[in-house]
């Protein structure tokens, strides 16, 4: 039997320094790379795209123009403004879509829909009828001017347009698309997917925000995206973005829509969504300014962009949708790699088969047993599992023992910090427990080595055979592993340069996969009840790269002796920096805590004001901050916490229901309903779904979401009112209600708005209930 050479302390203590200090250094790495573009100046080449020119438009948009909420005069005053700047451009077609839009059985209600959509539509003829749209989002939600969400990128779209409409004719027609009612449940591009234009549609890309600083990410595409992702892959200078966030949003992990999925599915159209998403702390809240966009922000998004506009207008487009989805990633912002689905799979076979030849030569001539690969095997599985359980519920302390949650949320690196070390402790640990009753440093080495390797490939395994473009992660580890580890042991001379050259390829695709994650995730914590603090989330997220990279980085610790002393040490940083997070009060002005406060007037009732929050922390901080008398906690939904007191009745015009008319028909009556809500940016129209056998549209009325009452969520109805057609059941009469939301101001609220905490953002808003029975 071979036995394994044995190397001096002094040289083997090298390359575990030498591997830690990489990780470190990869870490740095994609933070340097993770920083936007320098942006070109207003008299930057007109071929050029121009974040200062941009900048312009967006500026208009939210400093001259502010909200733009669907169906207002901000919104009005915006399609008039960007037809006008549209027209403006030589040869650019334009036209104004002035449409109502529909959506039947959404989250929302049984009927979602918008009577006054206003999408602003621009085309540059091409050498061909069919077209690449380009879409974003005029509208504004009520509680932000949306900087980022989403004139950046109309700022955007605007400057491209300039630029292409300048430039030679393209194969390709181009259709600029920004719609006027996307925060309006994406009724927006509802109905554009109805306008004639839209049929000449062979791909898109679609525009979007959840943050105001970094790069713009291309976070999923599809369906079939596979020569999507590769002409972006191409074409973009500044190629950003990875298949995991496609993995998350397509499952359903995560809870947000964009207008891709209109598009996809009601257009039946292939695209790509880009979107910024770093700052998330801004979204949808009066902090979304254009003070927060951080410059190069919109330079990047308008430089890929029109890189991936003039590659898509000069393809030739299919007419058919490529069924093969692709996967992409980049790698530290230098290059994008792009392929299909089935190459995926090939990788993976090749990366099993690269594994299995070396531990073959392992166990042939590295002095490997079958029963040495076994204990390896499960150490490594122990590490790892240990490594994530230990930061997931040390992550439980500050809010259950403490009561004192989410103290990385306005400062995450101490999160990063605690948790990492969390997880490190309880890989290393593991692996310490077993140094102490197993043999020699480098038999022990070389079975973590093997076990590192059989690990990850059948991570890759199970992700490949669930479809999962995020098996890219495992692939990375599995070759470059099983690579290493060949290398060790035919030339054990060149052990701790293959260790090193191992662990980097994965340590890389690993590590800038979590950071965006955890990036997206921080600020997505503050708008997100869960029946527990989000602190295991963040954990997870942190965890996951440091137990990950020490599969393979505790090889070299096996060979220093070291892994007792380090897995002591972290255990001693994870528990101090634990204390500062008990310690670490969560929000600031910069990173604050969502908050609505609510003048409710409901008919036959008290008004009321409720102060509602999204997050895990008790409100008890902030109604501290506030007038004591008479608050006192509210029932909430799932999805919030609330306090309430009385206050005095708003005096805001209630929603006024008016039956037009009312006739006998088979079953029941057929009523003509009106509903007048000046000033209301939202409704809700509300009666029991049992009572409810039809209405006006083709469509059947689809169950309610919570099975009771059929709710009608009406955007964009204007001053004039919105009317409708019921089929009822029965002839008793009918209990209706109409729940009307506006951003009106009562002396009860501007008396709030002077208290609340400067770490707290507030949405004021009004809402106010009327009755009627039919």
């Amino acid at each position: 039997m071979n036995t394994v050479p044995e190397i001096p302390g002094a040289r083997r203590a090298l390359p575990a320094a030498g591997v830690w200090l990489a990780a470190g250094l990869v870490l740095l790495l994609l933070l340097w790379r993770d920083r936007p573009p320098a942006p070109r100046p207003a008299d930057a080449p007109p071929s050029e795209f121009s974040e200062a020119r941009a900048m312009a438009v967006v500026t208009h948009l939210t400093e001259g123009i502010g909200l733009r909420v669907g169906g207002t005069e901000g919104q009005r005053r915006a399609a008039e403004y960007l037809a006008g700047t549209l027209r403006a451009l030589p040869g650019v077609e334009v036209e104004v879509q002035t449409a109502s839009a529909r959506m039947t059985g959404s989250p929302r209600g049984t009927l979602v829909l918008a009577t006054h959509v206003t999408n602003v539509l621009a085309r540059i003829p091409g050498e061909s009828e069919s077209a690449v749209l380009l879409s974003a989002h005029y509208d504004s939600p009520p509680e932000s001017v949306g900087a980022a969400d989403d004139a950046a990128a109309v700022g955007a779209l605007v400057e491209v347009a300039r630029v292409l409409s300048a430039g030679p004719k393209l194969r390709h027609t181009l259709i600029i698309g920004l719609n006027g009612a996307e925060e309006g449940w994406l009724l927006g591009s509802t109905a554009f997917v109805e306008h004639p234009w839209a049929r000449d549609v062979r791909a898109f890309i679609n525009l979007e925000a959840a943050g105001a600083r970094g790069k713009a990410t291309l976070f999923q595409g599809g369906p079939g995206n596979k020569w999507l992702t590769e002409a972006y892959a191409r074409a973009a200078p500044h190629p950003y973005g990875t298949v995991v966030g496609q993995d998350l949003f397509q499952s359903g992990a995560i809870h947000s829509e964009t207008d891709f999925r209109v598009y996809r599915d009601r257009g039946g159209l292939t695209g790509l969504d880009m979107a910024l998403f770093q700052d998330g702390y801004a979204y949808h809240t009066a902090l979304d300014r254009v003070s927060r966009l951080e410059p190069g922000s919109l330079q990047h998004m308008g430089d890929n962009t029109l890189a991936v506009a003039r590659e898509l207008a000069s393809l030739e487009l299919p007419t058919t949708s490529d069924p093969e989805p692709g996967v992409y990633y980049d790698l530290a912002g230098l290059v994008m790699v792009a392929y299909g689905r089935s190459t995926a799979g090939w990788l993976s076979v090749l990366a099993v088969l690269l594994a299995v030849a070396a531990l073959a030569v392992a166990m042939r001539h590295g002095g490997l047993s079958a029963r040495g690969l076994a204990t390896g095997v499960a150490v490594s599985v122990l590490g790892l599992v240990a490594g994530l359980l230990l930061a997931c519920v040390l992550s439980l302390v500050p809010g259950l023992v403490f009561h004192r949650p989410h103290g990385w949320f306005a400062t995450p690196w101490l999160g990063v910090l605690c948790y990492g070390a969390a997880a490190l402790a309880g890989s290393l640990g593991v692996h310490a427990l077993w140094a102490r009753s197993s043999g020699e440093p480098e038999t022990r080495a070389l079975r973590a080595w093997a076990g590192a390797l059989v690990l990850w490939v059948g991570l890759l395994g199970l992700m490949t055979w669930a479809g999962m473009g995020s098996g890219y992660v495992a692939l990375w580890w599995s070759l470059a592993t099983a690579a290493g580890l060949l290398v060790a042991v035919l030339r054990p001379a060149w052990r701790g340069a293959a260790l090193l050259l191992s662990f980097l390829p994965g340590t890389l695709v690993l590590f800038q996969a979590s950071l965006m994650l955890t990036v997206l995730a921080v600020p997505l914590s503050g708008r997100l009840l869960l029946p527990i603090p989000f602190d295991p989330v963040i954990a997870l997220l942190v965890a996951l790269p440091a137990a990950g990279c020490a599969t393979l980085g505790v090889v070299a610790l096996h060979r220093a002796r070291g892994l007792g002393g380090m897995a002591a040490a972290m255990a001693v940083l994870a528990v101090l920096v634990l204390g500062a997070l008990v310690l670490r009060f969560p929000y600031s002005p910069e990173r604050p805590k969502r908050l609505e406060v609510v003048h409710e007037q409901r008919e036959g009732q008290p008004a009321r004001v409720r102060l509602l929050g999204f997050d895990s922390p008790d409100l008890g901080h902030v109604v501290a901050a506030l007038p004591a008398e008479g608050w006192t906690p509210s029932p909430g939904e799932a999805w919030y916490q609330a306090f309430e007191r009385p206050a005095p009745p708003a005096e805001v015009p209630a929603p006024v229901l008016r039956v037009l008319s009312s006739r006998e028909a088979e079953g029941g009556r057929e009523v003509r309903l009106r509903v007048e809500a000046p000033g209301a940016w939202e409704f809700n129209l509300k009666l029991p779904q049992s009572r409810l056998a039809g209405w006006e549209y083709a469509e059947p009325v689809p169950p309610s979401p919570d099975g009771e009452e059929a709710i009608f969520n009406v955007h964009a109805s204007g001053d004039a009112g919105w009317e409708i057609v019921l089929r009822l059941s029965g002839a008793a009469p009918v209990e209706v209600e109409c729940e009307a939301l506006m951003s009106a101001s009562t002396p009860a609220l501007e008396e709030l708005r002077g208290r609340l905490p400067q770490w707290t953002t507030a949405f004021f808003l009004v809402t106010m209930s009327s009755r009627a029975r039919l």
